[in-house]
């Protein structure tokens, strides 16, 4: 019973920054800039990013939004549903007694909704990078794996990324000398 608790700890623990995460990618994408809000100068849009750093044409932008817009037609009802369940969850933590039983299903839940959250991401860069020409490609690949590391923070301690899973030496040389 112990070790079960202590795995669910971490699970949710896990799942709340990541989500923590995603709501703050979520939040700064999400909403215009308004004129009364002072830290929005401070934060460029994610167009301006594609067009200034990866140098977008102003037909790719129009694509973009047009991705942009059914991304989150998408994306906002799947984070939504996944607020709900982790609201569900934390309410009970005023109950003296929560079964095993309902942790394990509530963060199933959770973490069902994190991983349609995450496919739904990974399709939305994916049709991003769609949209970029042969040139554009190598910079808009690693411009984005750095914003995907902040935005999980998924740094190691000593500051250096982790390497990508399923890779070993192996497959890194044999890639290489091609």
């Amino acid at each position: 019973m112990l070790n079960n608790t202590k795995v669910l700890i971490f699970i949710i623990a896990i799942l709340l920054i990541a989500n923590i995460a995603i709501l703050i990618f979520f939040l700064g994408a999400k909403h215009p800039p308004q004129k009364n809000d002072h830290n929005a100068g401070n934060r460029p849009k994610f167009s301006e990013f594609l067009k200034n750093d990866i140098k977008f044409s102003q037909a790719q932008l129009k694509e973009y939004d047009s991705i942009k817009k059914v991304h989150w037609k998408t994306a906002r009802p799947i984070f939504n549903a996944m607020n709900a369940a982790k609201d569900s969850l934390y309410f009970h933590l005023r109950d003296s007694i929560v079964s095993d039983q309902f942790l394990l299903e509530a963060t199933d839940s959770i973490a069902q909704r994190q991983k349609q959250m995450d496919l739904q991401m990974f399709v939305h860069f994916r049709n991003m990078r769609n949209l970029c020409t042969p040139e554009q490609k190598p910079l808009f690949d690693s411009l984005v794996q750095d914003l995907i590391r902040k935005m999980t923070n998924s740094y190691r301690r000593d500051g250096r990324p982790p390497k990508p899973e399923g890779k070993d030496k192996k497959a890194d040389s044999s890639v290489t000398s091609r």
